[in-house]
């Protein structure tokens, strides 16, 4: 679904080491491909300053972020249900359920005050090692305090609880105490730009996450003017639009882009006819972007046939690609029966 000119995976791009010094690693808490139906989307600050700063040297996160979050596409998939698995195999120490999902949304910080995890389960393994899963769906917690749990058991579904502003799971790893980024391991020190050789991940997370996390994670067409709030909520995910259309939008929304990026939506009709191009050079960073281009209909109709929403990140040698397509069919005759 795109194209990257220079990505691949981080065992080549970052130097992993092929060994791992801890016996300890986790699989992925959600049955998801990375980049398809899941995302990375913040990692844990390594900074102790007010500064940010993970593992790869970037600041893909926010200030003191003691965790890994890991996103669903949006409002309509966590309605849905999205199960959260256990990483590793433990024993619960902890549950809290009944934290209402959006709370923060709605209230901000009052409103979640000392349940910023939200709905969460708490885990013990062995030689002082803790598992943390936070924000699941109100209502979805199916272990309880005291119950051994396997990696892969279901705990729950992902949710909006707690300090968040879209739907994903937080996952924080300590030993002894203490926050320990599972891209990095028990290093005390990480001076260089990459997964440490002791990263606690198993290889095929590694392999299938992608550095920096940039990414497309919604894309389609429309035929009103949408929100942003609309587009993480699922709405305009229409496979047709009818040809009487008053607009034909094509929309995309990004993790992470950068300053200087050119983000560029393309709509192209049948027989590859142009029908409308818009291009940005962005001026910041921002964790999530929402970009969307069209055209009012022209005369009294669109020409019937499919058509492709082009999207675009350029990023020096480096570009990433999402494509999505609608039909639009003519409506249905109205034309009313012949008499006999």
């Amino acid at each position: 679904m795109k194209i990257t000119l220079v990505m691949i995976g981080f065992s080549l791009l970052l130097g992993l080491g092929s060994a791992k010094a801890e016996p300890f690693d986790l699989t992925l808490p959600l049955d998801c491909d990375v980049g398809i139906d899941c995302w990375f989307v913040n990692y844990v600050d390594r900074d102790p300053s007010p500064g940010v700063r993970d593992f790869g040297c970037g600041s893909h996160g926010y200030d003191g972020h003691k965790g890994v979050d890991i996103a669903i596409r949006d409002t309509a998939e966590m309605a849905a249900g999205i199960e959260v698995k256990a990483s590793v195999a433990g024993v619960v120490v902890g549950v809290r359920d009944g934290t209402p999902d959006g709370a923060f949304l709605k209230g901000g910080q009052a409103a979640i005050d000392g349940k910023e995890c939200g709905n969460g389960i708490l885990a013990r393994h062995t030689d002082g090692w803790e598992t943390q899963y936070c924000h699941l769906k109100r209502g979805s917690v199916v272990v309880a305090k005291g119950q051994a749990i396997n990696r892969g058991d279901v705990l729950g579904l992902v949710g909006l609880s707690g300090r968040t502003q879209f739907p994903h799971i937080h996952l924080s790893v300590r030993k002894d105490g203490k926050v320990v980024d599972p891209f990095v391991g028990l290093q005390s020190t990480h001076d260089t730009c990459s997964v440490g050789a002791g990263a606690l991940w198993v290889p095929e997370v590694l392999e299938n996450a992608p550095y920096p996390p940039t990414d497309f994670y919604a894309v389609g067409f429309t035929d009103k003017r949408p929100s942003f709030s609309e587009i993480n909520a699922g709405q305009h995910t229409q496979a047709t639009l009818p040809t009487t259309a008053d607009l034909l939008i094509f929309y995309a929304a990004a993790y992470w882009v950068k300053k200087d990026d050119v983000f560029t939506l393309i709509i192209t009709g049948p027989n590859g006819v142009s029908v409308a191009n818009s291009s940005n050079v962005l001026e910041k960073q921002q964790a999530r972007r929402f970009a969307f281009a069209g055209k009012r209909r022209p005369g009294a109709a669109w020409p019937a046939g499919p058509y492709t929403g082009t999207s675009t990140l350029i990023r020096g040698d480096t570009t990433y690609t999402e494509t999505q397509t609608v039909i639009l069919v003519p409506p249905p005759s109205s034309g009313g029966a012949d008499g006999g």
